[in-house]
């Protein structure tokens, strides 16, 4: 049986495989969307936990934890980190097919190499893994940062500023293009 999400996802032909390895592997990675906190990775914020890390500022996870019927105590309010982990763990569990559940395992395997599916039942464990990885210096607000040799942040437009001042130069401010159609 092939491994879970193994080094070859969602490379479904040999082409695939050799212009991955052979080359798009190594190029540096142009991040044009993301929910990073700049202030955070420009200090290499210690994550307090992976309830932090992975909630704290994504609205996609946030939707989905919605559509799934939990309060939004356990999205965005006030419940216990935990409380709020096992939620988005359970959503995550029913969510095979959506972005999101490939999003979160491959976080989970080149991060944390952990390759078990997250589920209520793994939760734990997982939760214990990454916690105890996450209060190492290897795994700061930063990681991310330095995975990318350039990122476009929506903080910094959102803050009003031009070229972000809390960005090291190869993390850029992000411009969205509204599109308006024309008047008849």
């Amino acid at each position: 049986m092939k491994p879970f999400m193994d080094a070859d996802f969602l490379l479904q032909t040999d082409t695939a495989k050799t212009l991955y390895h052979e080359a798009a592997e190594k190029m540096p990675i142009f991040d044009y969307h993301n929910h990073l906190n700049p202030q955070e990775i420009l200090e290499d914020r210690q994550m307090e936990n992976l309830t932090r890390v992975w909630l704290g500022g994504d609205h996609y996870k946030w939707r989905a934890m919605r559509a799934m019927g939990f309060s939004e105590d356990l999205i965005t309010g006030n419940a216990d980190d935990y409380d709020k982990y096992l939620a988005f763990a359970e959503t995550i569990e029913n969510a095979i097919g959506n972005p999101l559940y490939h999003w979160t395992h491959l976080e989970l395997q080149r991060y944390f190499g952990i390759t078990t599916p997250l589920s209520r039942a793994t939760a734990k464990e997982i939760w214990d893994e990454t916690n105890a990885k996450l209060q190492t210096k290897e795994f700061t607000a930063g990681i991310r940062g330095k995975a990318c040799r350039c990122r476009r942040q929506d903080d910094c437009i959102r803050r009003g500023y031009g070229a972000c001042p809390l960005l090291p130069p190869r993390l850029l401010p992000l411009r969205r293009l509204r599109c308006q159609r024309p008047q008849p």
